[in-house]
Formats: C-alpha cells, structure tokens, sequence
C-alpha cells in the first residue's frame, strides 16, 4: 500500500529521492517476483488436476528402471551435501502407468527426504522397491529429524510447509499424492520426532 501511495505522489508532479526510487523499485521487483510465484503455482496446480498424470489403460511403466536411473542421476549433488543415498536395483511387474509424472512424484519423495536431513550427522536415505504379489511397493527411508503427529496427518495436503524453507511451494508431497492416487495406488507415511521419516508408496500390478 505504501508503494502505491508513493508512486501516486511521484506521478501527482512530486520530484522523487532516489531514496524512494530505490524503495519503489524493491517493491516493484517484489511484487513481480511473488506474481511469477503465483503464476508457477497455478501452472502446476492446473498439470496436477489435469488427464496428463492419468495413464491410459495399455501404458506400462518400470519403477525399477525409473528408480535406477533417478538414484544415479542424483547420487553425486546428494553426496555433496553429505548423504548417502542407497537403492538395490530389484526386478520387480511392470505397473500400469504413465513414466514422466512418476519420475516426477519420485524426485519430489527424494528432494522432500533431502530437506528433512539437513543439520544431522550421518545422513542416509535408503530406497527399497518390493514385488509383493498384487502391489509394488516403495519404501523410502531417511534417518532425519521425523515429524511430530500434527505434520504427518497435514503431509500431503497442498501449500503445507513441513520445512523453514522459503524455497518451498508446499506442494512436493501433495503433487505425489495426486500423481500416486492417479495412478490407483497409495500414499503413506512413518514418522516421530528426532527418528526420520518412512514414506510408503504402492501401486497395482
């Protein structure tokens, strides 16, 4: 409001400081970064509620080859911040299923098990993909700081931020949710305080 009444002042013939140049132009800057924000948002709210994450009844996708390639892809930045991250490539169904919203939804379970590690010792975040039958299931396991019982019932739940991160939409997890669930599978976790956190996810076969 207050760069609106200076810029008001500027235009009614007041000979602007370049004190209040500079202020207006912070706010200016300002606003067009939170409205970029916003437009990414909406963007991505729009993708998540579209028919681009539902695959089609003959489209087949292989969780352990998408699992293999993400680990290795990622495995040196992680190392960098100190993390181990550890998968056994495991030959498990094929699931029905659509590959670049998984590959997203994947990513997005790593990145958010990332920043529950940060200010721990030792840090390690472990992934297990097992055939069980009629499911493939995904277990993802990182020994950071957990949640207490009030974060892991708001998880999934879109603009939630489990994390001080400015960086965060609050969107990481809600987006595997909605890609999961599109997928006709299920989205669970594990989690206390001070003992990391186990995310669940399973698909048919």
């Amino acid at each position: 409001a207050m760069a609106h009444v200076q810029l008001v002042k500027v235009k009614a013939g007041d000979t602007p400081s370049i004190e209040l140049m500079t202020e207006i132009g912070e706010h200016v800057a300002s606003v067009e970064r939170d409205l970029r924000r916003a437009k990414e948002i909406i963007d991505e709210l729009g993708q998540l509620s579209s028919n681009s994450i539902v695959p089609t009844s003959s489209e087949r996708a292989d969780l352990n080859r998408l699992v293999s390639a993400l680990v290795l892809q990622h495995q040196a930045s992680f190392a960098e911040d100190g993390i181990a991250l550890n998968y056994e490539s495991v030959s498990v169904p094929l699931i029905r299923g659509r590959e670049e919203p998984l590959r997203r939804a994947l990513f997005e379970v790593l990145k958010n098990a990332r920043r529950g590690l940060l200010g721990r010792q030792n840090k390690s975040i472990r992934v297990r993909l097992e055939d069980q039958r009629d499911t493939v299931r995904l277990t993802i396991v990182e020994n950071g700081i957990g949640m207490d019982r009030e974060t892991r019932t708001q998880a999934f739940d879109p603009f939630f931020h489990g994390f001080d991160d400015p960086s965060s939409r609050g969107l990481g997890l809600a987006t595997v949710r909605s890609i999961v669930l599109a997928h006709g599978g299920t989205c669970d976790l594990e989690s206390s305080p001070g003992d990391g956190t186990t995310i669940i996810l399973t698909w048919p076969v």
